[in-house]
């Protein structure tokens, strides 16, 4: 039997148990915690929790007390190197010499702080401190069996309602959780989780508590003299436990969360003793055959089965993956080897990105590369640190022959390599709702078990003071951490109202927005988020203004146009109209720019002080530089341009508005290089890209720029109109074909076929276009091809039933239509 004092909690440690139970159920539901309204109500409890500890070991006798948990050492190490980063450190500030544009990097080394922004590291300093506080809490109040075992009951029954509700969704699926709330930034989401990735990780711990009830009862039953028919109906609950929450883990289809939960229970059965092997086998056994009903009755087979398959092709080495991401991003840890900061990864992999994606990384979808980056080697070794106690304890759980520890070793087991594993694909344990449980789950591994290790605790157990000190330790962090998490919640509903903004938004609503950011702002200037919102608002406000003034002069005209109208006020029009102005000292003086342009560029300002690495502050700047600053050069525009370039590298969007910037103040090398690496990225349009370059190069200049993609130099030979550029565009495809890994026969086939046929070789782009049509006789674009071919080459009594063919599966295409026509008067001819 686990051991109990023998005597019931005092009433505020029964508050602060049932306080702690309710935290691990409650905080995945409002997204995982994932928005700061829900975490600060979260962080709340988890600092009463902690405060209630506190008093209740005050009141506690010595004899009680057991050992402070040792993973505690290098988890307020690792807060401690966190909240030193918010000191002006000059030796630790990132170096940036290895980033991909060196010289169109912006100065960092006028930033003040350690961190390349503080506000975020500030806010997360707090949630790891926090956390910390509840691994002790939980060390604790979960000593007693009962108490362990409403925990355990708690986090598994949770998991299956997750797991229950997460596949009703994705059955009933209409594009919002909860069928009614939109995912405005996307996502692939799992039950109450945006992403499907941390519900898996969540699904994984409830599972570990599952089989960790399971364990414990089946051993009880093994040892009792005579059968007790609730322990035989607690036993077949938590046996079903384990088959929903497994059962979840496969339906949220992350591949990281079905590894990590296959790979536990291999390894649990694996290293079961003697006399519960042959249990664990059979219960697993039973599992899997009832999993796979599962899954086939509720038609998550094939999409499992489609999810797996996305390994052949999405691959972490791909070009867009996170093996090239990382290898990318591995210098920054050479430019500043003590991090940038702890809640930094989003803005300290920019400059690094060196491959064609057109997405931003947020996280490194690796916990231990992103903490490696964030605070550095000696971070990283903490955390490892850590990672080697919780290890040490596990194992120390599971040579004990008193049969009570080995359901807690099975725990440990099972959350050190389900969420190492995870750790290692995605960044779930950072989600507030998944950090919770984590921390309170390794707390309960330091809770004594058994009378034996209470005995050992009064020879070798902490003292009264040192747990009250260590409570101090832990509470002091409340009060400011309050504040953050207050002032961050409301500064997320500002950003949050102000993102839905555009022209049609009543003028009263953005300054009330705009005047509780400047209120915020007050609070915390260093808030690199708000400043940027302010500027959007004052932007927004700016050009609401002008919009009016032009829509009411030119709004009678024949010509007007009220989209070209809003466009024009944009701040990359207004660096055109500046820089050109002949008058603009009557510009400057102008009511809007002065009352609300001039306010967004010192919000502007403010952000790239605050935050020098974010992108967002430096094509504002440029565009109001030649009006609102001095000296009237370009020069400095200029820098801001490239600044912007340097640090959001996954926008083609930005290179090709930069680059018009370039050519038109005189800077050609730095336009073309900026075209360069626009082309260079995965774009999702790319026709789009060749066409809004074709007015600023010629046809060589472009093909000179683009680099080896098989589907840019596709296009560009279909869209140009220069034969001699088509020619050498179609050499190249047929070269790139030959090099392209990975690319499917049928495809390597058509490419051919086209490539010869642009080169005039109608001989050989006739066999293969041909073949290719036999493989998709659907497609009307391979028959057209096909056809092209015969007609070129002279046959055309041979391409008209193929553009018959092709006119049948495209009834509405005129152009089919008359080409037919054309072919049967000249052959009537």
């Amino acid at each position: 039997m686990f051991f109990s004092h023998g005597s019931s909690r005092s009433l505020l440690e029964t508050v602060a148990v049932g306080l702690l139970v309710l935290l691990v159920v409650a905080a995945p539901w409002p997204f995982g915690g994932y928005l700061m309204q829900h975490q600060l109500l979260i962080w709340v409890v988890v600092f009463a929790c902690t405060i209630l500890t506190c008093l209740g070991i005050a009141n506690t006798s010595q004899v009680e007390l057991h050992r402070i948990p040792l993973v505690l050492i290098p988890a307020l190490l690792f807060v401690a190197l966190a909240a030193a980063q918010l000191l002006p450190v000059a030796v630790a500030k990132t170096d940036w010499a290895r980033v991909v544009l060196p010289d169109w990097m912006p100065p960092m080394s006028t930033r003040a702080m350690w961190s390349i922004d503080p506000s975020l590291t500030r806010l997360q300093v707090l949630r790891f401190a926090a956390a910390c506080g509840l691994i002790w809490s939980a060390s604790y109040l979960l000593e007693e069996e009962e108490h362990r075992n409403y925990l355990f009951w708690a986090l598994a029954i949770n998991g299956a309602l997750l797991a229950i509700f997460g596949v009703a969704q994705q059955a009933m699926w209409n594009g919002k959780l909860f069928w009614r709330i939109e995912l405005t930034h996307g996502g692939q989401p799992f039950a109450s989780y945006v992403n499907r990735n941390h519900a898996a990780g969540y699904l994984n711990m409830c599972l570990a508590s599952a089989l960790a009830l399971w364990w414990s009862i089946e051993q009880r039953l093994s040892d009792a003299t005579y059968r007790d028919r609730r322990e035989e109906i607690g036993r077949w609950a938590a046996a079903g436990l384990v088959l929903v929450n497994l059962f979840g883990v496969f339906a949220s289809l992350s591949r990281g969360g079905i590894l990590a939960a296959v790979v536990c229970c291999v390894v649990v059965s694996l290293f079961a003793e003697r006399a519960m092997r042959t249990r664990v086998t059979g219960l697993f056994a039973a599992v899997i055959v009832l999993l796979g009903i599962g899954l086939a009755m509720t038609n998550v087979t094939g999409n499992l089965q489609n999810r797996m398959a996305t390994l052949q092709h999405d691959t972490f080495a791909s070009t867009s993956g996170r093996l090239r991401h990382w290898e990318d991003t591995f210098p920054a840890v050479l430019d500043s080897p003590m991090g940038t900061g702890l809640g930094t990864y989003r803005l300290a992999n920019r400059p690094y990105q060196g491959h064609q994606t057109a997405g931003e990384y947020h996280n490194a979808d690796n916990l231990y590369f992103e903490t490696l980056i964030e605070t550095g080697w000696g971070g990283l070794a903490l955390v490892f640190g850590a990672i080697l106690l919780v290890a040490f304890r596990v194992r120390w759980l599971w040579r004990q022959r008193d049969s009570a520890y080995r359901p807690l070793a099975v725990l440990g087991l099972v959350i050190l390599l389900g969420q190492g594993i995870q750790a290692a694909t995605d960044f779930g344990p950072l989600m507030t709702s998944n950090m919770i449980c984590i921390a309170v789950l390794v707390g309960l591994l330091y809770a004594p078990a058994s009378a034996q290790d209470d005995y050992e605790s009064l020879h070798s157990g902490s003292s009264r003071n040192a747990h009250i000190a260590m409570g101090v330790l832990l509470i002091l962090p409340s009060i400011p951490a309050l504040i953050v998490f207050d002032h961050a919640s409301r500064t997320e509903e500002v950003v949050r109202q102000s993102s839905e903004f555009d022209r049609k938004t009543p003028l009263v609503a953005i300054d009330s927005q705009i005047t509780k950011g400047n209120k915020l702002v007050e609070q915390f200037p260093d808030h690199a988020g708000l400043h940027e919102t302010l500027g959007r608002l004052y932007t927004l406000r700016y050009r609401l203004e002008m919009f009016d003034e032009i829509e009411a002069a030119q709004k009678d005209l024949p010509t007007y146009n009220e989209t070209v109208a809003w466009s024009s006020t944009s701040l990359p029009v207004f660096y055109d109209v500046t820089r050109a102005a002949e008058n603009v000292e009557v510009l400057r003086e102008h009511p809007a720019v002065v009352s609300y342009l001039a306010p967004a560029r010192h919000q502007y300002q403010l952000l790239r002080a605050h935050s020098l690495a974010s992108p967002e502050s430096y094509g504002p700047l440029a565009a109001t530089t030649p009006l609102l600053s001095e000296p009237k050069s370009q020069t400095p525009a200029l820098a801001f341009w490239m600044g912007e370039c340097a640090l959001k590298p996954d926008s083609s969007e930005t290179l090709l508005a930069a680059g018009r910037m370039f050519q038109v103040s005189g800077d050609v090398a730095a336009a073309e290089r900026a075209w360069r690496l626009s082309l260079a990225m995965n774009h999702d349009k790319p026709h789009y890209l060749l066409e809004r370059l074709r007015p600023h190069c010629s046809e060589g200049e472009l093909l000179s720029w683009l680099p080896p993609r098989l589907e840019l130099w596709v296009i560009m030979a279909e869209t140009t109109k220069e034969g001699e550029v088509r020619k050498q565009a179609a050499t190249q495809i047929l070269k790139l074909v030959d090099l392209e890994k990975g690319l499917p026969a049928e495809n390597a086939i058509l490419v051919k076929g086209q490539a010869f046929l642009f080169l005039e070789d109608y001989s050989q782009a006739a066999p293969l276009l041909s073949e290719a049509v036999r493989v998709r006789p659907d497609d009307v674009n391979r028959r057209i091809l096909l056809a092209t071919a015969l007609e070129k080459s002279g046959d055309a009594q041979a391409a008209l039933p193929i553009y018959e063919s092709a006119a049948k599966l495209a009834p509405k295409r005129g152009d089919l239509r008359q080409k037919i026509s054309e072919l049967k008067s000249s052959q009537a001819d």
